[in-house]
C-alpha cells in the first residue's frame, strides 16, 4: 500500500513539476515559487502533527497524497487563469517531435545520476557498508548547497534561450559569464572553508564515529565547484539546442568516473571514491569549457574566478587563524571578511551594485511595512 501511494505522488509530483516549467518559461518563477513552497509547507506541517498526534506512517503517506492532489489542482488553476488554458487533446505529431527533442535530456539525465551514484555502489561492492557509510555522510553535507544550481540553471535557461533564438550573442554570453561569476562566488568560498574546517563540522553534525568521513569531506566538498560549474555549461549548450555535446561529454566523465572508482577504491576506500568523482568532474569542465569558448567566442575564465580566489584564499587565511574558536563563530566571521574583500577588490561593476542597493532597498521597504 505503501509502494502504491507513493508511485501516486510521484506521478502528481511529476506533473507538479511540469507546471511550474510553464512558470518558468514565462519567467514568473515567483509562482513556481509559490506552488513549490506551499507543498512542502503543507508536507512538513501535517507529517509533524500526525507524528505528534501518534498516527503511523500510513496514514501519513494518504495526507501526503491530498497535499499533492490539492497542490497539482492550484497549479492547474494557474496555469489556466494566469498563463495559457490547458488543450486536453492528443496531437501524435507534436508527441513524437517532443519525445525526439527530450531524448538527449532523458539520456543525460541518466548519466547524471549513474555519475552520481556508481561511486557509492562500486563502494559498498568492493569495501563493504562501513564504507559506505562514512562517505554517504560526506556526500549528504554536499548535497545541502544542490538548490543552488538548479535554482540558477533554471533562472537563466529561458533568458539565454531568448538571446540565442534572437541572435543576441552579446547578452547571450553576458548573461553565461555573470551567472558563472556569481556560482563561483558563492561555491568557492564554501568549499574552501569546508576544507580547513571539514574535522570540526563532521564532530559538529555527526559524531566521532564519522572521523573517518573528514578526509572524504575536504576532496569531495570541491564537488559543489566543478558539479555546479558544470550545470552552468548543461544550460549554456541547451540554450543553443547543442546538448548532444554535453551528452557526449558526460559520456567521456562517466567512463573516467568508473575506471577510477574501480581503480582507487580497492585502495583508498571512500576516499577513493571521493577523488574519482572530482577527477571525472574536472574531467566535464574542461571539455565543456573547450566547447562553450567554440560556440559561444573566446570567453577569459581567469577574468571571473580570479578575484573570488583571492578573497577566498584571504578568507581561508583568517579562518586558520580563529579556528580554535565556535565553529559557529569562526563561520560568520569568515563570512563577514569575505563579503568585505569582494567590495574592495571591485568584484561587483557598477551597474552590480546598483542592482544590490535596488534589492536591499526594496527589501527594507518591505521589512518597515511589515513591522508597521
Amino acid at each position: 500500500m505503501l509502494v502504491y501511494l507513493a508511485a501516486l505522488i510521484m506521478l502528481m509530483d511529476s506533473f507538479i513539476l511540469f507546471y511550474t516549467a510553464f512558470f518558468r518559461g514565462f519567467q514568473k518563477a515567483e509562482y513556481e515559487a509559490l506552488i513549490l513552497i506551499s507543498e512542502n509547507f503543507l508536507i512538513a506541517a501535517t507529517g509533524i502533527l500526525i507524528i505528534s498526534l501518534g498516527y503511523g506512517l500510513l496514514f501519513m503517506m494518504i495526507v501526503r497524497v491530498l497535499v499533492v492532489i490539492a497542490i497539482f489542482v492550484a497549479g492547474f488553476m494557474v496555469l489556466k487563469i494566469r498563463f495559457i488554458p490547458p488543450s486536453h487533446k492528443i496531437d501524435l505529431n507534436s508527441c513524437h517531435h517532443l519525445i525526439k527533442s527530450a531524448a538527449p535530456f532523458t539520456f543525460l539525465a541518466a548519466l547524471v545520476i549513474v555519475n552520481a551514484q556508481i561511486g557509492t555502489v562500486l563502494l559498498t561492492q568492493l569495501k563493504g557498508t562501513l564504507y559506505t557509510g562514512w562517505y554517504s555522510a560526506a556526500l549528504k553535507l554536499c548535497g545541502i548547497f544542490q538548490f543552488i544550481p538548479a535554482s540558477v540553471a533554471g533562472a537563466i535557461l529561458p533568458g539565454m534561450t531568448r538571446y540565442a533564438r534572437d541572435s543576441d550573442r552579446g547578452n547571450l554570453i553576458k548573461t553565461f559569464c555573470k551567472s558563472f561569476k556569481y556560482l563561483l562566488i558563492l561555491m568557492l568560498p564554501i568549499a574552501t572553508g569546508i576544507s580547513i574546517l571539514a574535522d570540526k563540522v563532521i564532530l559538529f553534525i555527526y559524531n566521532e564515529d564519522f572521523i573517518n568521513s573528514i578526509l572524504t569531506l575536504r576532496i569531495l566538498i570541491w564537488l559543489i565547484v566543478l558539479s555546479f560549474s558544470n550545470s552552468i555549461f548543461n544550460v549554456a549548450f541547451a540554450s543553443i539546442n547543442r546538448e548532444k555535446i554535453f551528452v557526449h561529454i558526460q559520456v567521456i566523465g562517466t567512463i573516467t568516473n568508473v575506471l577510477l572508482n574501480l581503480w582507487l577504491i580497492p585502495i583508498f576506500g571512500q576516499n577513493g571514491v571521493a577523488i574519482a568523482t572530482i577527477s571525472s568532474q574536472f574531467v566535464v569542465f574542461i571539455f565543456a569549457a573547450f566547447y562553450v569558448s567554440k560556440y559561444y567566442g573566446k570567453i577569459k575564465y581567469s577574468s571571473i574566478w580570479f578575484k573570488p580566489a583571492i578573497a577566498s584564499l584571504i578568507m581561508l587565511a583568517s579562518i586558520t587563524l580563529t579556528r580554535s574558536h565556535h565553529l559557529i563563530l569562526v563561520i560568520l566571521l569568515a563570512m563577514v571578511i569575505y563579503a568585505g574583500l569582494l567590495f574592495l577588490l571591485k568584484v561587483f561593476d557598477n551597474e552590480e551594485i546598483t542592482f544590490l542597493k535596488t534589492g536591499l532597498s526594496k527589501f527594507c521597504h518591505v521589512f518597515n511595512q511589515h513591522n508597521a
